[in-house]
């Protein structure tokens, strides 16, 4: 039923999606903070193997620390700066962004890895599942 629930709410924010070039027009803003459970969780959904493969072929990643005092390479801003930019009210939040730096999709709060797969898979021009796991087209 959760399941179902969480991919009700990700099919809505979907809509927002809009069609993208490639995997590789894609940033993936994930911001966490130090301490935090839920946190520690999503660092071990984006470190799993098939996941960062994936995300380091296809996507920039950015791991953003909202309390964070030192600017982010390629943005300009501290994390605690970006966190209030993009409105973060809680940890973690992963963003994805097109090139031209609008946002895709939002996922707030800490997912399993086969719904983040299922994320890439369905949301992430450039990559398609087989085998139930993402690979690059």
């Amino acid at each position: 039923m959760m399941r179902r629930l969480f991919f009700v709410s990700i099919l809505f924010l979907g809509l927002i999606f809009t069609s993208v070039a490639g995997a590789a027009d894609i940033k993936l803003m994930y911001f966490y903070e130090k301490g935090c459970n839920w946190c520690a969780l999503m660092d071990n959904v984006l470190n799993d193997p098939s996941i960062r493969g994936i995300l380091q072929q296809d996507t920039n990643v950015l791991k953003i620390d909202v309390h964070g005092v030192e600017r982010i390479k390629g943005e300009g801003l501290t994390g605690s700066e970006l966190a209030k930019k993009y409105g973060i009210r809680g940890t973690p939040t992963v963003i994805f962004l097109s090139a031209q730096g609008k946002e895709l999709l939002r996922i707030p709060g800490a997912v399993t890895r086969d719904d983040f797969n299922d994320l890439l898979c369905n949301y992430v021009s450039g990559v398609k599942c087989k085998n139930n796991d993402c690979i690059s087209r």
